[in-house]
């Protein structure tokens, strides 16, 4: 919730909304509620005490390692998925690729797990590149963090022209 709330509030204060942006905010939050939920005890409800220990678990290299995977696999999986929903209306007819609820649900199956793999260079990547940066800094500032992403960007775009060309 806090994360969303920064997020309209830097919207606010720049005045700039873009698609992107968009579904980058909505990867962060997702990726963040997978992971805080998937640490939280399933019989009980959880307390705030609970939620804060499995956010900070977050904190540490393995955390971060799958943290930014995750958002990075949201983001293209809403990218693509973005795309796909404005070509949704012509394969959706009788006999197209999505004629039927599970067709879609299958190719979105997919899509989880493509995208999953094309970011597996960033969970190897952000833990090593975590722990280098907290030991030489003793911090992550917030230039630190846009070049870490630039390169997460540039590596998880390389691994898809990879995927692409192996995929033809």
């Amino acid at each position: 919730m806090a994360v969303s709330v920064r997020l309209d509030e830097v919207k606010r204060s720049t005045n700039r909304r873009t698609d992107l942006g968009e579904l980058a905010g909505r990867a962060i939050g997702t990726a963040l509620n997978q992971h805080i939920s998937d640490a939280l005890p399933g019989l009980f409800e959880a307390t705030p005490e609970d939620v804060r220990l499995a956010a900070r678990r977050l904190s540490r290299s393995d955390g971060i390692s799958q943290l930014t995977r995750g958002f990075f696999a949201n983001v293209i999986q809403a990218t693509l998925s973005y795309w796909l929903e404005r070509t949704l209306a012509d394969q959706a007819v009788s006999g197209g690729r999505f004629s039927s609820t599970g067709s879609r649900n299958a190719f979105d199956a997919e899509l989880r797990a493509y995208s999953l793999e094309a970011t597996r260079i960033i969970k190897e990547f952000s833990s090593g590149w975590y722990t280098k940066t907290l030991h030489q800094h003793g911090s992550i500032s917030g230039n630190d963090a846009a070049v870490f992403a630039a390169v997460c960007l540039r590596k998880v775009t390389s691994e898809l022209q990879v995927k692409r060309v192996s995929d033809a």
